[in-house]
C-alpha cells in the first residue's frame, strides 16, 4: 500500500450506487471535498499517519478511517464519517 499522501491526490468514484458520498476529491492542498449524494458539497482538511485517514472537520473532533487498501487505482476505506461500512472508491476523471 502507498502510505503516501500524494497517493491519494485526485478524484475518486464510489463502487456502490447507494454511497453516501459517491465522489470524493483528495487535493494537493490538504483538502478532501465530498460530493453527497443529496446535493452538497464539503470539503475537510485532512491527513495520512500509520494507514489512516485523519479528517478533521471545523469544531468537531477528528475522524479516523483505516485505510485498506490504496493503489494507483483503487481505494478501500473501513469506514468514512458516519458511514460505519467498507467504502470502496476507483479513480475516476469526472
Amino acid at each position: 500500500m502507498n502510505n503516501s499522501s500524494n497517493g491519494i491526490i485526485g478524484r475518486w468514484c464510489a463502487i456502490s450506487n447507494t454511497a453516501n458520498y459517491p465522489h470524493l476529491t483528495f487535493r494537493q492542498d490538504g483538502y478532501v471535498i465530498f460530493d453527497c449524494k443529496i446535493d452538497t458539497v464539503f470539503g475537510l482538511k485532512y491527513s495520512i499517519h500509520d494507514n489512516y485517514l485523519q479528517l478533521v472537520p471545523e469544531m468537531k473532533p477528528i475522524t479516523r478511517s483505516k485505510i485498506l487498501k490504496l493503489s494507483k487505482d483503487s481505494l478501500v476505506l473501513e469506514t468514512l464519517l458516519e458511514y460505519q461500512a467498507q467504502q470502496v472508491y476507483y479513480r475516476c476523471d469526472k
